[in-house]
């Protein structure tokens, strides 16, 4: 089943995201347009990073939960617009991730074409990097939600995300600059804190806005965690380039992860966005 079929509960939602980011890019420069030696330059720069657009699968799985949980499609409705522009910020995050991601790992190639730091180099990417995390930050704050408390706990979730990704960045650092290969807890620990924590923030937060109940919004964490555990676990059996070799383990443990994850949806009634979450669950190519 392609995604496309499989987030069809949230196609719309989906679509005004890609239409936010754009808008988000736009509101960047605007904030500079008098800096005139600058502008263009930048603006080339910011896009060629979302020229090859991903797949924005934090941001489906961001929807997808808040609709799960919603009481209604009128609660939906009526927080959409905080919704989507979330969306569009975890999409900046994650993409801010990638950038800094790709300059420690030297990579020259991201989705196709030369990376932001092969590109540009890493000291311009960085700066980006840097640009796309402060407006996620922005946006957190002036969310179109009148619960304060609600977006004090979204900046305390991402600010401690933020960091916790860029620990696990540092750990794998250190075991490279050791040249020691990774035990299988090490290597798990890298997997939750570089993937596995930014997907348990997206199903969490999404719960958190729609107006889960605790449990609710505890259960999409859990659900979000072992997601994406499962989903990186997944990408290194493809890919083979884990910081743990042993393939063997990689797939049992995401196996394992997979039935966690569907074990929790299965605590809540059916419909289209949990059969959704159920289906994103059997994407993933764990063989």
């Amino acid at each position: 089943m392609k995604l496309k079929t499989i987030i069809e509960p949230i196609k719309k939602e989906h679509k005004m995201v890609e239409k936010e980011l754009g808008q988000q890019i736009a509101g960047i420069l605007s904030k500079h347009t008098g800096e005139s030696w600058s502008e263009g330059y930048v603006t080339k720069v910011l896009q060629h990073v979302f020229n090859i657009p991903g797949k924005m699968l934090r941001p489906a799985l961001f929807l997808l939960s808040a609709k799960s949980v919603a009481s209604s499609d009128t609660i939906f409705q009526e927080r959409k617009e905080a919704l989507v522009q979330l969306a569009a910020g975890i999409e900046l995050l994650h993409t801010a991730s990638l950038i800094h991601d790709d300059i420690i790992d030297e990579a020259d190639t991201r989705r196709s074409q030369h990376s932001l730091n092969a590109e540009y180099g890493s000291k311009i990417a960085v700066l980006v990097g840097d640009i796309l995390f402060a407006q996620f930050f922005s946006i957190v704050l002036n969310l179109p939600l009148k619960d304060w408390e609600i977006k004090t706990k979204l900046l305390t979730l991402f600010s401690d995300l933020t960091q916790a990704m860029c620990f696990g960045e540092v750990f794998q650092q250190k075991l490279l600059s050791l040249k020691k290969d990774a035990d299988f807890s090490e290597y798990l620990i890298i997997l939750e804190k570089k993937t596995a924590l930014l997907m348990e923030a997206s199903c969490k937060s999404g719960a958190l806005i729609a107006g889960g109940s605790e449990d609710n919004i505890n259960a999409f964490a859990e659900f979000g965690l072992s997601f994406g555990y499962a989903f990186q676990l997944a990408d290194d059996i493809a890919d083979e380039d884990a910081v743990y070799s042993k393939m063997s383990d990689i797939a049992v443990e995401g196996q394992s992860r997979i039935i966690s994850a569907k074990t929790i949806l299965n605590c809540f009634t059916e419909n289209d966005s949990i059969k959704s979450l159920y289906n994103l669950c059997d994407y993933l190519n764990l063989n």
